[in-house]
């Protein structure tokens, strides 16, 4: 009999518990909330020939596109994000004094890009050499609280020689907004002293020695490091 009593108390013990946890009552604990994938990046990588390519004359344009795609993270991070990464592979694209439309599709650009080229080549029939586009980007570095992305562009578009240039873009990767300087130096003040000071070590110069008269250019003669408020 002890031992019936034992088995009826287990099952109705049993009972209990799946009752409580699983029915809706005033006693069963909140649904947790579902976590956030962590920001992560994925390398995208495109390339492109438009033209006679190949050829033995090269009349061909090659655009080569590498750079990072934000993924999971918050939605208006990541948007936020993408959107500076897409809008720096965009402006590359759009060459001479066209007004450059930032919020068109890559492909977009391409094809713009491709007309302008074929274009080219009709204007001058004899131009026998290719155009070379090229962008790399890639994650410098990322914790909880900052991340840093580098966009290389490189253009060959058949002048004297090549441009280039490199940005920074600083993220917080909890909302997506890009930092400036204030973030990382809030007392601008005392960083510009110990900017100067290092300045004028580096130039041998005294602290009372006129800038423009040891040839540096700096507004009302004035050592203004090279910030700005706009993010970096």
């Amino acid at each position: 009999m002890q031992k019936n009593l034992v088995i009826i108390g287990a099952i109705a013990l049993t009972l209990w518990v799946y009752w409580y946890f699983s029915g809706e009552n005033a006693f069963t604990a909140p649904a947790r909330t579902p976590k956030t994938a962590p920001l992560t990046f994925e390398i995208a990588k495109l390339e492109k020939h438009f033209g006679d390519c190949p050829a033995p004359d090269q009349r061909c344009l090659t655009v080569k596109l590498e750079y990072p795609v934000a993924q999971g993270g918050a939605d208006s991070a990541r948007e936020a994000i993408n959107r500076v990464i897409r809008e720096n592979i965009i402006g590359s694209l759009q060459l001479g004094d066209q007004e450059i439309n930032l919020d068109m599709h890559i492909d977009t650009a391409l094809a713009d890009l491709a007309d302008e080229y074929r274009d080219y080549l009709e204007e001058l029939p004899d131009f026998g050499m290719g155009w070379e586009l090229e962008t790399t980007g890639q994650v410098m570095f990322q914790n909880d609280s900052v991340v840093s992305v580098s966009m290389s562009n490189y253009a060959f578009t058949g002048g004297a020689h090549p441009n280039s240039y490199l940005s920074i873009y600083n993220f917080d990767p909890r909302s997506g907004r890009r930092l400036g300087w204030t973030d990382f130096v809030p007392d601008t003040l005392a960083f510009k002293k110990i900017a100067e000071a290092e300045f004028r070590k580096i130039h041998e110069l005294k602290p009372a020695d006129n800038l423009e008269d040891a040839g540096f250019w700096f507004p009302e003669n004035q050592f203004t490091p090279t910030w700005s408020d706009r993010p970096i």
